[in-house]
């Protein structure tokens, strides 16, 4: 039996458009698998239940949809796939992707938000903020290195909102948000912040 399918392997892109090889993405499988998680009422991992307003909020707010890839790539990161919902609505998510990075110094687990948006009606509310907050907080107690996410450079109040999260921007890419943005490329070091408090 193949722990990652083929065919999901071959479709799904990280941010930089480069192909997912196989071996990273199994490798990124296992980072998340025996997940170390938080409670919290109104933050919950994508299930069956919330996926269409899920999928709704994601066809809303980008013009590229690829469905059935983000589909995918929630069923194998679930774990690291966080839904904002309360007894009004789904509000927002936010679907971080895992995989090694390797160097000379070894081997380090990064973890690169792969989607993320607010329903319309609920912006200007701390969704997104309460979002990332669980996400890094979870990320650090289970040894995750960095964070990495992409920003078009236009967006002012999601450059605010990275920047007090702890993000700094390290360098400026094109064709990554969408075809000719041009984005900055944002970092969070986790092992660093941990030193620091």
């Amino acid at each position: 039996m193949k722990i990652v399918p083929e065919d999901l392997a071959e479709k799904v892109t990280l941010f930089r458009k480069k192909p997912v090889r196989v071996f990273e993405l199994f490798i990124g499988i296992l980072f998340v698998r025996n997940w170390i998680k938080l409670e919290d009422h109104k933050i919950a991992n994508l299930s069956d239940e919330l996926a269409d307003d899920v999928l709704q909020i994601y066809k809303e707010n980008f013009t590229e949809i690829h469905e059935d890839r983000f589909l995918k790539y929630a069923q194998y990161f679930n774990n690291i796939c966080y839904v904002y919902r309360d007894d009004e609505a789904v509000k927002g998510y936010c679907f971080f992707f895992a995989e090694p990075v390797f160097s000379s110094g070894g081997m380090k687990k990064l973890c690169t938000v792969y989607s993320i948006a607010v329903d319309d009606r609920y912006r200007r509310q701390g969704v997104a903020e309460s979002l990332l907050r669980k996400g890094i907080r979870e990320m650090k107690m289970n040894g995750i290195d960095r964070i990495m996410l992409y920003v078009e450079i236009n967006n002012q109040s999601a450059i605010r909102l990275y920047m007090k999260l702890g993000f700094r921007t390290i360098g400026e890419v094109r064709d990554i948000c969408s075809p000719g943005d041009r984005c900055y490329e944002m970092a969070l070091d986790l092992k660093r912040t941990m030193r620091l408090q």
